[in-house]
C-alpha cells in the first residue's frame, strides 16, 4: 500500500478533502485534538525554524519523543517526508495564529510517530516525485503565496557587540571606547551597515529585564547617545537588543504587579524558565499592564537613537497553549505598533505568521550546540539534522533575512561555507553574532573582515 493511502486509512476520523495528488485535512475544534499517523520513511524536514533536514531516519533514537511548537519554535507546520531517496509526501500547513505542537518518535527501524497536537488542522497532504519543490509549488499556490523572488541586492553586515555579560563582566570604561572598531568596520567595508548592541543596560545582559536602564558607569544614556550619533556620521545604521517575552523572577519581586502577566500553565502554575543561573517568567503579551510596559522599553530605546530594535526570542523560543487567545496575537499588535510609531525591527528566528514589512527583517541564527527543554521540546541548535534554511525560503522567498556567519562561539572553520549559504538563499544581511567586547574583539573582527574580502561576493 502506497503512504498516501497508510496515512488516509491512519487519519479516516478526520474530514478529508480530496485533491490533485494529495487530500486537505480541515479539523477545528475549541479543545485540543491529535491527528497522529505513522509512515516508513528514509529521511524527513522539519519546520525547526528554517528547516531541521535529519537526513537518514536512523539518527533520531528509537522510543524518545522529539518535538516543536507552533508558532515558535516552528516557524510553520509544513514537513517533507521521504519515502525514497527523492520521492515522498509535502505536509502544507497553512499559517495561522493558533498554537500547535508538532512530535516525532522512531517507534521501529524506519518508522515515524508523527503527531499534530492543536485545536486546528488546515494541512495539505501532496505526493511528489524527484523534487519535494513540486510539491511546494502547488502548496503556494492553495494559500496565495507569492512565488516572485526577491531582486538580489548587496547585502548588508550586522556586527553585533556585546558589552556587559550577565554576570556583570565588561571591558570598557565608557561607550564611546567602542569607536575604534566602529572606525575599523567603515573603513574596511563602507557605508550603510549595522552596528548591534547588547548587555548595555545596568545589569548586564538579560538581567533584570525588562528594564533596560543604559549602565551608569559607562557614561549612561550621554555616552550612549554620543557613540550612537558617531555611528551615524560615520554613515552607518545601529541596532539594539530587546527580549518582550521574558521577565527576571527578580524584577518581578519588585514589581509583584506584573506577576499576572505571566503564562500560566493547566495546572495554574506560572511557567519559568531557567537562563543564565536566574529564572525568568515567561510574560503574556496579550496582557495590557505587561503590553504597555513592552512599549515603554521600546520607546525609550528609540529615544535614544537607535535605527533598529531587535525583538528576541518569540519566533524562536517554544510558545504555549493559551485558550482564550494565542500569544502571537500579542506579538502581532506589538509589530503593527513599532510600524506605526516608524520604528525598524528584526526578530530573531523566521516566521511565516508574522510576515514583516519592507526594512524590516528575521534572523537565521544557526546554532552551534544542540539543547532541548525538559519535555523534549527543541531549544536551540539541530539535535538529529543540520539547519535547512532553503526550506523556508523556498516557500516564502519574499523574506528579507540575515543569516548568522558567526556564531555565539565565534567559531570560523565554516565561514566561507557559510558565506556561501547567505548568498545562496539571498540574504538581506549577514550576520557578524560575535561575543562579548573584550581585548581580542578587534582581532577577531580583522580575521572575519580578511576572510571576507578573500570571497568573491
Amino acid at each position: 500500500m502506497e503512504h498516501i493511502e497508510q496515512i488516509l486509512k491512519q487519519v479516516k476520523d478526520f474530514p478529508i478533502t480530496k485533491l490533485a495528488n494529495g487530500f486537505k485535512l480541515e479539523r477545528k475544534r475549541k479543545n485540543l485534538s491529535y491527528l497522529s499517523f505513522k509512515t516508513k520513511l528514509v529521511k524527513l524536514v522539519l519546520p525547526l525554524r528554517e528547516g531541521e533536514f535529519i537526513k537518514h531516519i536512523n539518527n533520531l533514537p528509537l522510543d524518545k519523543e522529539y518535538s516543536i511548537s507552533y508558532p515558535g519554535t516552528a516557524s510553520m507546520k509544513s514537513i517533507i517526508l521521504f519515502t525514497s531517496d527523492k520521492d515522498g509526501i509535502f505536509i502544507g500547513g497553512t499559517p495561522t495564529y493558533e498554537w500547535a505542537k508538532i512530535k516525532i518518535k522512531r517507534t521501529e527501524k524506519n518508522y515515524i510517530l508523527i503527531t499534530y497536537n492543536s485545536n486546528e488542522h488546515s494541512l495539505y497532504f501532496i505526493r511528489f516525485k524527484d523534487n519535494w519543490r513540486q510539491a511546494a509549488d502547488k502548496f503556494k499556490k492553495l494559500i496565495n503565496q507569492s512565488r516572485i523572488n526577491r531582486i538580489k541586492q548587496k547585502p548588508k553586515y550586522l556586527l553585533q557587540i556585546g558589552v556587559k555579560d550577565s554576570f556583570g563582566n565588561s571591558f570598557i570604561k565608557n561607550f564611546n571606547d567602542l569607536r575604534p572598531v566602529i572606525d575599523y568596520f567603515k573603513s574596511e567595508l563602507g557605508a550603510d551597515h549595522i552596528v548591534h548592541f547588547f548587555g548595555t543596560n545596568k545589569d548586564g545582559f538579560d538581567r533584570m529585564a525588562p528594564d533596560y536602564t543604559i549602565a551608569p558607569e559607562f557614561g549612561g544614556e550621554a555616552s550612549l547617545k554620543n557613540l550612537i550619533s558617531y555611528i551615524k556620521q560615520k554613515g552607518l545604521r545601529s541596532s539594539h537588543h530587546y527580549n518582550p517575552r521574558i521577565a527576571d523572577a527578580n524584577w518581578i519581586k519588585s514589581h509583584p504587579g506584573y506577576k499576572k502577566a505571566a503564562v500560566t500553565k493547566k495546572d495554574k502554575s506560572l511557567v519559568i524558565e531557567p537562563y543564565k543561573d536566574r529564572d525568568h517568567y515567561f510574560m503574556n503579551p496579550n496582557n495590557n499592564k505587561w503590553f504597555r510596559r513592552c512599549l515603554k522599553t521600546i520607546k525609550y530605546l528609540k529615544n535614544i537613537g537607535f535605527d533598529y530594535i531587535q525583538l528576541d526570542q518569540f519566533t524562536y523560543q517554544r510558545n504555549f497553549y493559551n485558550p482564550r487567545k494565542p500569544l502571537h496575537l500579542g506579538y502581532k499588535k506589538m509589530m503593527e505598533k513599532m510600524e506605526k510609531m516608524g520604528i525598524n525591527y528584526w526578530l530573531e528566528g523566521v516566521s511565516d505568521v508574522h510576515r514583516i514589512k519592507e526594512g524590516n527583517f528575521y534572523q537565521i541564527l544557526t546554532r552551534d550546540r544542540p539543547q532541548v527543554w525538559e519535555d523534549n521540546e527543541n531549544r536551540r541548535g539541530y539535535p538529529y539534522g543540520v539547519s535547512y534554511p532553503s526550506f523556508f525560503m523556498y516557500l516564502y522567498p519574499d523574506s528579507q533575512v540575515s543569516y548568522q556567519l558567526v556564531t555565539e562561539k565565534n567559531h570560523l572553520s565554516s565561514f566561507h561555507k557559510r558565506l556561501h549559504t547567505a548568498k545562496k538563499i539571498n540574504a538581506s544581511i549577514y550576520d557578524l553574532q560575535m561575543t562579548f567586547y573584550d581585548k581580542n574583539y578587534l582581532k577577531l573582527l580583522q580575521k572575519i573582515i580578511e576572510k571576507i574580502k578573500k570571497y568573491d561576493l
